[in-house]
């Protein structure tokens, strides 16, 4: 009996490492990122999104931007665009379907854009995306990377992060690779 009770001992002592462990392994390249609060997003006036290509125009009611800041109360010099498809569908008749939403862009501080996501933010379907962002130069988030929560068997995954090129002045994607099985 005492050496049953020190096996389970020693296999509830192993579990509770084990699942205090991963979570720090798997968030490691999350460190010293910062999450975009969907909250901290504002609506987008339409004067504004009439600025925006023309596919964008229609959603004018559902777009926000949601400033990319080092820190609370500072000017966002990077911003991400992004139409809300939820709320836009939920304003729609009950029948109506998925449309193809124009993709979230990354713009600067004078809509330029300097970037574009592989998918709508803050959902796309039943997926939803996080957005991680930070090795600050200059004043900008040198990385934006990319975690999608995914509900189908194949689980959630990350796109290849968003770099800053300096050169370019544009986000370019640093690999094509989707990673499927990652959690965060």
């Amino acid at each position: 009996m005492p050496q049953s009770r020190r096996c389970r001992s020693a296999c509830v002592l192993f579990i509770l490492s084990a699942l205090t462990i991963v979570p720090t392994v798997n968030g490691k390249s999350y460190q010293d990122f910062q999450l975009l609060n969907q909250d901290e997003c504002a609506p987008l006036d339409k004067k504004t999104v009439l600025q925006l290509p023309e596919a964008w125009h229609k959603y004018a009611d559902f777009v926000k931007i949601c400033g990319l800041r080092q820190k609370a109360g500072q000017t966002a010099r990077v911003s991400i665009i992004s139409i809300w498809a939820d709320d836009y569908l939920n304003a729609q008749p009950a029948n109506a379907k998925w449309e193809q939403f124009p993709l979230p862009l990354v713009v600067d501080q004078a809509l330029r854009q300097i970037g574009q996501l592989p998918e709508l933010y803050p959902t796309h379907q039943a997926h939803e995306l996080k957005i991680y962002y930070g090795k600050w130069r200059a004043g900008i988030p040198a990385e934006i990377k990319l975690h999608v929560y995914n509900p189908a068997a194949y689980g959630d995954f990350d796109y290849a992060p968003l770099i800053w090129n300096r050169t370019t002045g544009l986000y370019e994607t640093k690999g094509k690779e989707v990673r499927h099985g990652v959690g965060h």
